[in-house]
């Protein structure tokens, strides 16, 4: 089991500043309290004064060492937070987007069924258009037909009335009688 380096470093420290404030509040043996200014870089302090300005320097680096790292920490569950986040955010989006597939897959198979319908109802259509076509075709020629077959026995019947109307004429008494016409106009 190893200790990291900076969590080592950090007990040290921390295990020394304990021993520094033992010994000054009692009679620690002075090889510990040597020991651990040495450890902490403070050897060749002669005076209490630079004794005091050393711990000072070093208590504050040390506090300035614990607030970044506190802000480091701080930062860091932020950016949990933030990744559990967009981690959440992309698996909804993930979601959607399959919903979204799935619509679209749906959408295109209706959208195909309706081109086939159309394609079949424009079939139909077309041969219903070309059976009216024909229908209509077949209703003018026997159209055709009837009026020339009416036109050929108006014609017959109007030869047919003049030979009533000369045989009448031929045939008529010399007195009483009145020329009679014979015909529909």
């Amino acid at each position: 089991f190893s200790i990291p380096l900076p969590l080592r470093n950090y007990l040290h420290n921390s295990v020394c500043f304990y021993f520094i404030a033992c010994a000054r509040a009692s009679d620690l043996p002075r090889f510990v309290y040597f020991f651990c200014l040495t450890s902490l870089g403070m050897e060749g302090i002669t005076s209490e004064a630079d004794f005091n300005l050393r711990l000072h320097d070093i208590t504050s680096y040390h506090m300035n060492w614990i607030n970044e790292r506190n802000g480091l920490e701080e930062r860091c569950s932020k950016l949990q937070a933030d990744s559990n986040n967009y981690l959440n955010t992309i698996d909804r989006l993930q979601g959607e987007l399959e919903a979204l597939k799935r619509e679209i897959t749906t959408v295109s198979e209706k959208e195909r069924q309706a081109r086939v319908k159309n394609k079949t109802l424009s079939s139909k259509l077309k041969a219903e258009e070309d059976e009216v076509r024909r229908l209509t075709l077949v209703m003018e020629h026997k159209q055709d037909h009837f009026n020339h077959e009416l036109r050929k026995k108006e014609r017959e019947t109007k030869q047919h009335r003049e030979r009533l109307s000369k045989k009448i004429m031929d045939k008529k008494p010399e007195k009483g009688w009145k020329k009679v016409q014979v015909g529909c106009s």
